[in-house]
């Protein structure tokens, strides 16, 4: 554990409600992958998660933050300290400001981005159809940037609503905001980097638009994506970056005769080249393994080394 006999009984006291010690990460990420973690938190209200997290941030213990664990992979060792996931907090969403082309809406952070996109259209609102069939929560989808060539969390999010590392409640507005590929990266006021910020909310921005042709476009994305990726397999989706310039990451896989390559149980997909595919019983190392075994092939065919998409945490 990363904490003595005496914090832990004091944190089984103070949060026994919503922790779990040494909780198997596995069940908490869509590789099924992943060691222990030494605390596993889902605090039921922004009450219990502000005075949790002044509590552990108080004895010093590292805390990460778990969205819907769609875009990691956890080590084997598991993870040392505090893994803290919002899903059990209320999952709202509210009609905010609105004009004749827009609407501001106001959503939970650890609120799934599918449920979001479903809503936006039930309402005939446009601007999240690039979310369709992209797993994972909207606060780490502003975190990770989600997003397709149509379109990014950045191109819609108004301002964010976070936890600060003193405790505080603080609005964050877009011009604090920079959002890049797979990347948002938080400013306070002065343009200093927020660091350890904890997301709970989003305001979105999105436009009119009419029901049935936005029914239309995400049934038809859905559509394409179900042909060309492996969507219902234990995935974390693209694994790597696409490069910035010249071919995608799973085009140069591809040609590199690396689909269906494996290490234990972790294989590349014959569907997608950049999604790497849990067939049952792979570990973290298998992933990591299939990682440098792609990622030195590519190099040496097209002298393009790639970067991980995919977050790898733990120990």
């Amino acid at each position: 554990m990363a904490f003595d006999w005496k914090l832990k009984a004091e944190l089984e006291q103070r949060f026994g409600e919503f922790i779990r010690m040494d909780e198997p990460m596995f069940r908490h990420t869509s590789f099924s992958i992943g060691g222990p973690a030494d605390v596993f938190a889902a605090p039921g209200s922004v009450d219990q998660l502000i005075s949790f997290v002044a509590w552990v941030r108080k004895e010093g213990l590292p805390i990460t933050i778990l969205g819907h664990g769609s875009n990691l992979l956890v080590k084997d060792k598991g993870i040392r300290g505090v893994v803290m996931t919002l899903k059990g907090l209320p999952s709202e969403i509210t009609l905010e400001q609105e004009t004749d082309c827009q609407q501001l809406l106001a959503v939970s952070a650890g609120r799934p981005l599918h449920s979001v996109l479903s809503f936006a259209i039930d309402q005939a609102l446009k601007g999240l159809n690039f979310a369709t069939g992209i797993p994972g929560s909207v606060g780490g989808g502003i975190i990770m940037n989600a997003g397709t060539h149509s379109g990014s969390m950045g191109d819609v999010v108004e301002s964010i609503r976070i936890l600060s590392p003193e405790g505080h409640m603080v609005r964050i507005f877009r011009k604090s905001l920079s959002f890049s590929y797979r990347k948002c990266d938080i400013r306070d006021d002065f343009g200093n980097p927020v660091s350890d910020a904890i997301i709970l909310e989003a305001m979105l921005r999105l436009e009119r638009g009419e029901k049935n042709r936005l029914q239309q476009e995400r049934d038809a994305i859905l559509s394409s994506r179900k042909k060309s990726q492996p969507m219902n397999l234990k995935s974390a989706g693209c694994f790597f970056k696409n490069p910035a310039s010249g071919k995608s990451a799973g085009e140069l896989i591809d040609l590199s005769g690396l689909k269906g390559a494996n290490v234990g149980g972790a294989r590349v997909s014959e569907r997608h080249a950049n999604y790497f595919i849990n067939e049952g019983k792979a570990t973290a190392a298998d992933m990591i393994g299939l990682r440098d075994l792609v990622r030195e092939r590519v190099l040496n065919r097209f002298g393009v080394y790639l970067e991980e998409e995919v977050r790898i945490i733990g120990e």
